[in-house]
């Protein structure tokens, strides 16, 4: 009888503990939508101020390029998944998250072709049928998250809640390639040209890479918003 008793006074004793910590056998899910695409967030409190949120994400948005006479338009695919700790220092629905993403970023484009007089680094081309472009933009890797948000999936009087996230992600440095083979016509000379070979077409091929790069700048730190409805299980 002994041993019951002391065995229920451990049991009771375990469960005010992890009552006082705030810690619950309840899972949260968030359906998102937001800069990094759609996305699917699933949560777990580790105390009653922090919870583990795991991620992944999914989209595509319309890269417009206009500052390039060789890019016509672009679709930037997102992927990414991250781990995440939220910190809830004031009790309430106010969060602080970090933590890391795996970005799979790509930006995909189409090229303009048999096109008169186009500007490829310092000289103007007259693309022809034959002419091939690829131009290659990388985001990918590992991605420091850093931001702030609004809403708790595991605790709250209602299994619903909605949530807000506003962060940023650095990506480093971003990698650009552009190519192009094939032949094109120098438009002043009216000389057909090797584009893979010639020398002139080829330091011209490196400032519109460059020109590339400078326009992808900005993605370094990529802003993270979204907005999302959760349910707690």
């Amino acid at each position: 009888m002994k041993k019951i008793t002391l065995s229920l006074l451990i049991v009771v004793g375990l469960s005010q503990a992890q009552d006082d910590i705030g810690v619950q056998d309840d899972i949260g899910v968030t359906a998102k939508f937001g800069t990094l695409g759609f996305g699917l967030d699933v949560t777990k409190n580790i105390t009653s101020d922090i919870n583990l949120r795991a991620n992944i994400n999914k989209g595509s948005l319309n890269l417009d390029a206009t500052d390039s006479e060789v890019i016509e338009d672009g679709s930037f695919e997102l992927e990414s998944a991250g781990i995440l700790v939220d910190y809830y220092p004031f009790k309430n629905g106010f969060r602080v998250s970090s933590g890391l993403y795996y970005a799979n970023n790509q930006v995909d484009v189409s090229s303009i072709e048999e096109e008169n007089n186009v500007l490829i680094g310092s000289h103007h081309y007259d693309l022809t049928k034959d002419t091939k472009t690829n131009v290659s933009i990388d985001m990918s890797g590992v991605a420091p998250y850093i931001g702030l948000g609004w809403g708790n999936a595991i605790f709250g009087s209602s299994k619903w809640s909605f949530n807000v996230d506003v962060g940023v992600l650095y990506q480093g440095s971003v990698k650009t390639s552009f190519n192009m083979s094939g032949t094109a016509i120098e438009h002043n000379s009216g000389e057909t040209i090797n584009l893979s070979t010639n020398q002139q077409f080829l330091k011209d091929a490196k400032k519109e890479e460059h020109s590339i790069k400078q326009d992808t700048e900005g993605f370094e730190w990529y802003p993270v918003v979204s907005i999302g409805v959760a349910y707690r299980f």
